[in-house]
């Protein structure tokens, strides 16, 4: 597991010097209740958090001296958290001798030297500060450089609206909420936890509860200029390695093998380079040997699917064939073969079709277009140029994405309804679709960029996915759980595609 770069500023006031403003009894309950959540859930070492407010008093010199502190000790690749519990008022943060303004404290924090910053303020009027434009991108940047980047604020409460303790009057309600969004491992994900998770974690509880206590409801305003999101170390992780097969004879040359079982059958998928340039004659004969090695390998996607086939004889096999490395590369088959354990399993997949036959027991299906899809393939393409292409469609839409999920934040936040995203949007949806379209129709990628190329499609798609909810033909645009759900999902799988492209 790498080493989590993150440092930590925790402030609680309890104490104020002015007997006008009320002291607050849950502030050590805040204080250590964030700093356990940090160190149990997001793993930072305590080494790395610094705390404010133990005996209850935080005055601006502490915040001062702190800061500077960490000014000169963070590094580009850390994360810097800041965190405060106490009074707000006015647009202010009051510590115990002084206020500050929230805005100052924010736009002092962005311009430390780390390429992301997190703020966490759970105070009375907490959202009384500026929208966050989203982050842009440059053709002459780097994914890296875009990606994890920023300022993310997280504000219990509303510009108008207070902020409330949570059950049993110990603790603020933001405060534990934020907690247990940090402790939680269902939000782990291959040994992750991103900051995308953890807000829509907060935003979760804090909706239920709102609909169980209406008249103690409060509105928590979320908003971000970091590119994607961020994702925080916090368990080792040992996805599951699919093995593969490979090797050569006279005859041909395996490329490699994948599992395609369903809860029935244990079913694998060879793709095949014939040592012959005219080999169709020899399909059944390479088809049957293939089988014979194949049937029982034990190749799988999933430890589950290991425990219930392994060792257990294959029901089916396709045999896909490239006349080159290239055709495999690009999924372009000549044909396909059907190898099937007995004539149930036959009757099922050999399916009549123009194009397809049968011979010496193994089903063959030619592809017609094979030829004109080789032709496709434009082997003198600069690839340097190609790149360049599908990296300005690429960072256009990625600016899109980001444009759009800032706008949606606010729908969240509440300070913007479905209706207005909708209608300031709705061109915006027909300019993504020209761009995955142009992106779609640009000429087959050179096998050097094929697996990047797929990537960048793939993540196209999910900020296509984003606008389904905009596309709704009904008069009121609404953000019910439905649409919520179908947001939040393709935002997710946007900023995993992300985090892929930026390995």
């Amino acid at each position: 597991m790498s080493k989590n770069n993150t440092y930590a500023l925790l402030i609680s006031v309890g104490n104020y010097d002015d007997p006008k403003i009320m002291d607050l009894t849950s502030s050590r309950v805040d204080l250590f209740l964030m700093e356990d959540s940090l160190i149990e859930g997001l793993k930072i070492s305590q080494d790395n958090i610094r705390l404010i407010g133990e005996n209850g008093s935080a005055t601006i010199h502490n915040l001062a001296h702190a800061m500077k502190d960490f000014s000169r000790m963070l590094k580009e690749e850390d994360t810097f958290l800041f965190y405060f519990s106490g009074h707000g008022s006015n647009g202010e943060l009051i510590f115990s001798d002084q206020a500050i303004g929230l805005q100052s404290v924010i736009n002092y924090i962005e311009k430390l030297p780390t390429k992301n910053k997190i703020l966490i303020l759970d105070c009375c009027y907490a959202g009384s500060f500026s929208e966050m434009a989203p982050r842009t991108i440059n053709l002459q940047d780097s994914i890296q450089s875009f990606v994890g980047n920023g300022t993310a604020v997280l504000a219990s409460s509303s510009a108008d609206e207070m902020s409330r303790l949570g059950p049993g009057g110990d603790h603020s309600l933001f405060t534990g909420m934020v907690s247990n969004a940090f402790v939680s491992k269902q939000i782990i994900r291959k040994g992750k936890k991103s900051l995308a998770s953890i807000i829509e974690y907060v935003r979760d509880l804090m909706d239920t509860w709102n609909r169980q206590h209406p008249e103690k409801s409060q509105q928590p305003i979320i908003r971000s200029s970091i590119g994607g999101t961020i994702y925080f170390d916090i368990e080792e992780y040992q996805p599951y390695q699919p093995k593969t097969m490979a090797y050569e004879t006279q005859n041909y040359k395996l490329c490699s093998v994948k599992p395609l079982n369903n809860s029935q059958e244990k079913r694998l998928v060879a793709f095949v380079i014939p040592q012959k340039e005219d080999f169709e004659d020899e399909i059944p004969k390479i088809t049957n040997h293939i089988a014979n090695v194949l049937k029982v390998a034990n190749i799988f996607a999933t430890k589950k699917t290991e425990l219930f086939f392994r060792n257990k004889s294959a029901k089916v096999i396709w045999c896909y064939f490239g006349k080159d490395e290239s055709d495999i590369i690009n999924s372009t088959h000549y044909a396909y073969s059907i190898w099937a354990s007995n004539q149930k399993t036959a009757d099922k997949y050999f399916r009549p079709h123009a194009d397809a036959y049968i011979k010496d027991g193994i089903y063959i299906f030619k592809n017609s277009s094979y030829d004109m899809l080789r032709s496709m393939r434009d082997e003198s393409i600069n690839i340097k140029e190609y790149e360049e292409d599908v990296r300005k469609l690429f960072y256009r839409i990625i600016e899109h994405a980001e444009q759009y999920i800032n706008c949606m934040t606010e729908v969240y936040n509440r300070r913007r309804s479905m209706e207005e995203a909708k209608k300031q949007y709705i061109p915006w949806v027909k300019e993504v679709y020209q761009l995955y379209y142009r992106l779609t129709d640009i000429a087959i990628a050179p096998d050097q960029i094929h697996d990047w190329v797929e990537e960048v499609l793939q993540l196209a798609g999910w900020v296509i996915d984003m606008t389904l909810i905009l596309q709704n033909n009904s008069k009121t645009a609404s953000f019910d759980d439905r649409n919520r759900w179908l947001f939040q999902n393709a935002v997710k799988n946007y900023y995993d595609s992300l985090e892929g492209l930026n390995v």
